[in-house]
């Protein structure tokens, strides 16, 4: 059996033609960072919604929680247009495709952990009628 190094696998993989419906590259990575914006923005609305069932003493706690939520929210929608726009810069790069891949996997984690703690909160809020914290 024989061993390749990360480079060579790289160099020897087709490169990612990850384009959006407008068929310019990055489009997809772009529509991938949006949706996981969107995914955290509604657990922090989530969140805030938990309020209704809670005691006066958890407020602060769901507040600054949901603060944090949409700060990543907002961290997500930002990236997604950064890495938009590295990806249009030189898309043919080898050290880009390799940061394509790595967004790809990294932004599919953060979605899917996103998704898991909405469902997971929306669960504890409309199931169990509790705040999300507390």
């Amino acid at each position: 059996m024989q061993f390749r190094s990360a480079d060579t696998l790289v160099q020897e993989t087709p490169a990612l033609e990850l384009q959006g419906v407008d068929g310019r590259k990055g489009g997809m990575i772009k529509l991938l960072g949006y949706v996981t914006a969107g995914v955290w923005q509604a657990l922090s609305i989530v969140v805030l919604l938990g309020l209704m069932h809670g005691s006066a003493n958890m407020v602060l706690v769901n507040l600054v929680m949901a603060a944090i939520f949409s700060g990543c929210a907002a961290f997500f929608a930002w990236r997604a247009k950064i890495v938009k726009a590295l990806r249009q810069r030189d898309p043919d790069a080898p050290e880009m495709r390799r940061f394509v891949i790595v967004e790809c996997v990294s932004g599919l984690a953060v979605l899917l952990l996103g998704l898991l703690l909405l469902a997971m909160a929306t669960f504890r809020v409309f199931s169990e009628g509790f705040p999300v914290f507390g």
